[in-house]
């Protein structure tokens, strides 16, 4: 059965459908401009987080740059004021050094003591003065304080008139024995050849190591415990050299006086004794490891306790068999009358 539907409600119904058709697209575009104005928000956002951003960085930077400036600034000021007090130290020490030499010079003894003490100060605030003042002492000493060598020291000594050392010069042997910068800034040993320096004394522990002695009168010296490691006593004079426990060690003892000297328990390990005058002097207890005795005269010689100290040795010595030894070593030599008198000895 068909039904007939008028014309006039399919012509009603085709417009409403229009109707829906064209409030449908309406609604799809106004959906699409919604999302789109969605997409254009999130952008924005994004774009107004990227340049808070950058400026966060820019600001960052531009601080650090400042900051970085500013520390290279102070940095700066910091080298300029060293190198100014730099500079003003070294123009005060050089003032000073100046002044020092010319007062050393001078006829007041108390200026020239002075004189002497500030040199030491300035050698040890300064080391690169420290060598310089080093060589103005010990020529000094050499200057005012000079020792005429000859042949027989022994024959010479015994008619020379003991004469107390200059205090001037005990200050100087004195300053050289304490130094600080031993072994840092000496390029050579420290030259005291030739001087006069009879019955100077120098506390224990004083430090002497590597001087040069050699020719120098040293006679009645005190340097009980003193550092003598290394020394050149080359044909000097040590007659009544108090040396008990120094440190002898290496020292050139060649041609050396050390007749009635004093030596128990020094260390003369390596030490050149090649014709040295040891008559009658006492080195008890002394170390002699790998000590030279070639031709050395060891008359009414000490050595009693001594340490290391070999048959060999003995006999490359002269009047070797008038000293005096341990039982054991008087067997090996085959002594039998050993000359113990107190004249002997005296």
């Amino acid at each position: 059965m068909i039904i007939m539907i008028p014309h006039w409600q399919v012509t009603s119904l085709q417009q409403d459908i229009e109707r829906l058709q064209v409030l449908f697209s309406q609604q799809h575009i106004d959906k699409i401009q919604i999302d789109n104005l969605r997409d254009i928000a999130i952008l924005e956002k994004s774009r107004l987080d990227a340049e808070n951003a950058a400026r966060a960085v820019i600001s960052q930077g531009t601080g650090g740059f400042f900051i970085f400036l500013t520390a290279l600034i102070s940095f700066l000021n910091y080298i300029q004021t060293r190198r100014n007090v730099t500079l003003s130290e070294e123009k005060q020490i050089t003032e000073r050094f100046a002044k020092a030499v010319e007062m050393l010079g001078h006829t007041d003894i108390h200026i020239r003591l002075g004189a002497i003490y500030a040199l030491e100060r300035i050698a040890n605030d300064s080391d690169k003065d420290y060598w310089q003042i080093m060589e103005i002492l010990t020529a000094y000493v050499r200057v005012k304080s000079p020792y005429q060598y000859t042949a027989n020291i022994r024959q010479n000594s015994e008619y020379e008139p003991f004469v107390e050392l200059p205090i001037d010069v005990q200050t100087v042997l004195t300053v050289i024995g304490r130094r600080r910068n031993y072994g840092e800034g000496e390029v050579h040993s420290l030259d005291l050849s030739g001087s006069n320096l009879r019955g100077a004394r120098l506390e224990e522990k004083a430090n002497l190591n590597n001087v040069n002695f050699m020719r120098a009168n040293l006679s009645d010296v005190y340097f009980k415990k003193v550092e003598l490691k290394g020394v050149n006593f080359y044909q000097s004079n040590l007659e009544k050299a108090n040396l008990e426990q120094a440190n002898l060690s290496n020292a050139e003892l060649g041609s050396t006086n050390l007749s009635k000297a004093i030596l128990a328990r020094a260390n003369l390990m390596g030490a050149k004794l090649e014709c040295a005058d040891l008559s009658y002097s006492a080195l008890e207890g002394a170390d002699f490891s790998d000590t030279d005795f070639v031709a050395a005269d060891i008359l009414y010689t000490s050595f009693y306790n001594a340490k290391n100290l070999t048959l060999t040795q003995v006999k490359k010595a002269i009047n070797w068999e008038k000293a005096y030894y341990d039982p054991n070593l008087l067997k090996q030599l085959g002594i039998t009358d050993t000359n113990t008198t107190s004249e002997n000895n005296s």
